[in-house]
């Protein structure tokens, strides 16, 4: 009796290994993940997978487009130009090694600091060059670093590779986006394959949960299981898709049974926590986080900060894709924030 129990607990366990070795290998576990996973579709011609498993994509250097989607508050045209620098930055072609006595400002968020609806010379960080150039001429540089529908992960790990890249001496948060971190559209599995392995984090933001997470032996047991079993992950989904056996689920549907979003709530603290720690180490370079009022949530972290409020003006000054002048609006009080309180400091 003993015996017989013995040996199925062995071939249990045995064939456990073997579908965790075959899922490990296949990704199968990642494909049934996939219509669960949030995508960036936005103008995808300008973006690329990444290999940094923090950022997921990047801009795509050299590319250039023109598109006719506009905001339909704007006054300057009804065509845009879009294009990426070989460096893998919206706008103007910039020198990778800083010049002396430059003082080099980068600017990273999401589709609103990219400039989402404007053309290049329109971004918020493009008309912040344009008035450093007139008070300061050729002794700041502005580098746009936004990406679609990036979240504070991305905007961090993107940071961190700047700092060590671009030698920066002020760096500009934008706070917008929260949530699971956004793959890009028409990824392949083996790209995919390549992510999750290289960042179990995002088994975490993304493996549903199947049960109430109310305690914190639940948390636990799903985020050791999540980062490390392709079984686990795949019979989450199983479980998990009963629920949509009827009904399409839609890529941010995450929720568990009280509708409380796990996984959301998941990513968002670790975009803070990793925002703490890159905060710690990078203590040297100024850092301000910036948040537009009704479209940011208020960060508690040791950064300054710079609160833009728009509630006394028009309707498009609330929007997240604003027409051109808005953004104009935006580098004007960024500017001067910057200048009333020292963030600059010029050499000669």
């Amino acid at each position: 009796m003993l015996r017989n129990f013995l040996l199925t607990v062995f071939v249990i366990i045995l064939s456990l290994l073997g579908s965790e070795i075959v899922l490990f290998y296949t990704g199968a576990d990642i494909a049934v993940l996939r219509k669960f996973l949030y995508f960036q579709r936005a103008e995808i011609q300008l973006f690329q997978p990444s290999r940094n498993a923090d950022r997921l994509y990047e801009l795509k250097p050299g590319v250039s487009f023109e598109f006719d989607h506009v905001s339909s508050k704007e006054t300057k045209y009804s065509d845009r130009l879009v294009s990426v620098n070989g460096l893998g930055f919206r706008g103007k072609t910039l020198l990778k090694i800083k010049p002396k006595g430059v003082f080099r400002i980068a600017v990273f968020g999401g589709s609103n600091t990219q400039g989402a609806l404007v053309s290049d010379n329109d971004t918020y960080p493009a008309d912040m060059q344009k008035i450093f150039d007139k008070i300061y001429p050729g002794k700041v540089e502005v580098w746009n670093a936004g990406l679609y529908a990036y979240v504070l992960s991305q905007d961090i790990a993107y940071a961190e590779y700047f700092i060590n890249e671009f030698d920066p001496d002020l760096i500009i948060i934008q706070h917008t986006n929260e949530g699971r971190r956004p793959f890009l559209f028409g990824s392949k599995l083996a790209g995919l394959k390549y992510l999750f392995h290289h960042n179990r984090d995002l088994y975490k933001e993304n493996t549903p949960a199947f049960f109430n997470m109310d305690q914190p032996w639940q948390i636990e047991f799903h985020s050791l299981l999540s980062s490390y079993s392709g079984v686990y992950r795949t019979v989450c989904v199983g479980i998990y898709s009963l629920r949509f056996l009827w009904k399409k689920p839609s890529p941010q549907d995450l929720f568990n049974p009280k509708g409380f979003n796990w996984n959301n709530y998941y990513a968002q603290q670790n975009s803070e926590y990793m925002l703490n720690v890159f905060l710690k180490k990078y203590k040297r370079i100024p850092v301000v986080m910036f948040y537009v009022v009704g479209c940011s949530r208020i960060l508690d972290v040791p950064a300054a900060k710079f609160v833009l409020d728009p509630s006394a003006l028009p309707e498009e000054y609330h929007d997240i894709h604003p027409p051109s002048y808005v953004y104009e609006w935006y580098a004007q009080k960024i500017c001067e924030f910057l200048v009333k309180n020292k963030f600059l400091y010029l050499k000669e």
